[in-house]
């Protein structure tokens, strides 16, 4: 088990002192954040180790490598447009989603009704279903990664993001009728 353990590590040092430099430029040519490229650098070799035995068979290392920093790249990216597609987004959706009196007193009302009944279905909702929205509609993650970090499957978290969606939708437009 030391024997493979090892052979791993020197197989992951030769990844690395071959195509570090060329690594670590390409993303930093695609990224506007040079802070970010120290991460998605370990990053990209965390996916790496991850891919396990099966980066041996792998000819091109480079574009290999070159391929996880670009999805990585597009999955930061997507998360950052989602965080400011939603900004703050802690405490009661009411506190954060309120037009603060902008809009018509009646207008207002209405949102504060919809955005009670939106809050209290949510609360309402088992802790797993409540982690999947949270994950990936509130933290911009994909459902592979949510899948990942909640110890599910992908289809697992995709399934339980529809149920959960549409029956939120039917508490909000139910109570309205």
């Amino acid at each position: 088990m030391a024997d493979a353990a090892t052979q791993r590590d020197d197989s992951l040092a030769e990844w690395i002192g071959e195509h570090d430099d060329a690594l670590r430029s390409y993303i930093a040519r695609r990224v506007r954040d040079h802070a970010q490229v120290d991460d998605l650098v370990q990053d990209t070799y965390v996916r790496l180790l991850r891919a396990g035995p099966g980066t041996r068979a792998v000819r091109n290392r480079r574009g290999f490598l070159f391929r996880i920093a670009s999805n990585l790249i597009t999955d930061a990216f997507r998360r950052r447009r989602t965080r400011q597609e939603h900004p703050g987004l802690d405490g009661t959706l009411e506190a954060n989603l309120s037009d603060h009196g902008v809009g018509s007193p009646e207008r207002r009302l209405i949102g504060r009704d919809r955005l009670a009944k939106l809050d209290a279905a949510l609360a309402a909702l088992t802790p797993k279903a409540r982690a999947c929205v949270h994950l990936v509609r509130f933290e911009g993650l994909s459902p592979r990664e949510a899948a990942a970090r909640l110890g599910l499957t992908e289809k697992a978290v995709s399934r339980q993001l529809e149920r959960t969606l549409a029956t939120l939708a039917r508490q909000v437009v139910d109570h309205e009728r």
